[in-house]
């Protein structure tokens, strides 16, 4: 089983989990067998290529490499709007533009990290929260503010402290779709660090780029109702406040990247972490 299997394999299912469809249903949809479908989410059996765009068009994917990175992305429309909705695959929870302060994208490093050096107490902390694994390989999904109160507060739980942070692969492998060379080119554009942020409309920290190679991100304290009451603020907000600082760290190599400076801005109204790349 060569990994591109594996990679669609777990997409495959992600997608017909997502949608609540049965193999045969799902199979059907694609114009392929059941067995079919059984064996590529086995990783037994690659789709071939005129399967694999017709899945692309019909589940409104965005990349057709995603299989390399193990991660998809629904066009916008899917997640447009959302009023008082549920997930299957975070049935527990309810979704709406209130509550969902982030996506799947923010945490992908955090989980990659975990799935790789302690699954089993992943899958017990998936399992306690009525959580699909499969959801964490929707990049766009939303994630409220439950979910991530819930991450934070078992990883807190279980001292995953900041040198556990220094651990979690930064790479954006998984997260962006590009390899850590594919991305160095883009580290100098001035919408790189806003398409990390902003591509799903996540408002949980603002990026500006003030001068050039310098860079700050920026929590509006408007925006402080939103988490405030979370038990793992503190957590949280570093995670999110160091989120791209860590990203031109991993691309640009730590000696080229100057340590974050926090400051509170009064007259602004906003939290800032600027730093030099």
């Amino acid at each position: 089983m060569d990994i591109n299997s594996q990679n669609i394999a777990v997409l495959f299912r992600a997608i017909r989990k997502f949608n609540g469809l049965y193999q045969a249903d799902f199979a059907k949809m694609l114009g392929v067998t059941q067995g079919t479908i059984s064996k590529i989410e086995s990783g037994l059996l690659s789709p071939e290529l005129i399967l694999w765009f017709k899945f692309l068009k019909v589940f409104n994917i965005k990349d057709p490499y995603c299989f390399t990175y193990k991660g998809v992305e629904f066009g916008s429309d899917v997640f447009q709007g959302m009023a008082t909705k549920t997930s299957r695959l975070a049935p527990g929870f309810v979704f709406d533009e209130k509550n969902c302060i982030t996506t799947v994208r923010k945490v992908r490093p955090i989980f990659d990290y975990l799935m790789a050096n302690n699954q089993k107490l992943l899958n017990k902390f998936l399992e306690k929260n009525s959580i699909a694994i499969e959801l964490f390989y929707i990049l766009n999904h939303p994630l409220n503010d439950e979910i991530v109160n819930l991450l934070f507060e078992f990883l807190d739980s279980h001292k995953f402290n900041s040198q556990f942070m220094n651990n979690v692969d930064f790479s954006f492998e998984s997260t962006l779709g590009g390899f850590t060379d594919e991305l160095q080119d883009k580290v100098g554009s001035s919408s790189f660090f806003s398409d990390i942020l902003t591509v799903d409309g996540d408002f949980f920290v603002y990026e500006n780029s003030s001068a050039k190679n310098q860079y700050f991100v920026s929590l509006l304290k408007k925006d402080f109702g939103k988490i405030k009451n979370l038990n793992s603020f503190d957590s949280i907000l570093n995670y999110n406040l160091l989120f791209p600082y860590r990203a031109v760290k991993a691309i640009k190599g730590s000696e080229s990247v100057g340590s974050p400076m926090i400051v509170q801005l009064k007259e602004n109204q906003r939290w800032r972490v600027d730093y030099v790349s």
